[in-house]
């Protein structure tokens, strides 16, 4: 019999790996300020700044 304090660490295991892959997730500050930046400004999601982040970025939320 499998106790459970053995299931939590698998368990844990596999979140871990499950997160750590892909490009780290951009500050979602950074995001809302890009975004009210561009709609106030009327820019085209291009216009974003490239320090902010990739424009892709911004409409993909602005989206959500």
């Amino acid at each position: 019999m499998i106790c459970f304090a053995e299931r939590s660490s698998d368990v844990s295991d596999l979140a871990v790996l499950s997160l750590a892959h892909g490009v780290p997730r951009v500050d979602d500050r950074r995001m809302v300020s890009g975004i009210v930046y561009v709609i106030r400004n009327g820019l085209q999601w291009k216009g974003v700044l490239k320090d902010c982040g990739p424009h892709k970025t911004f409409y993909n939320r602005f989206i959500r």
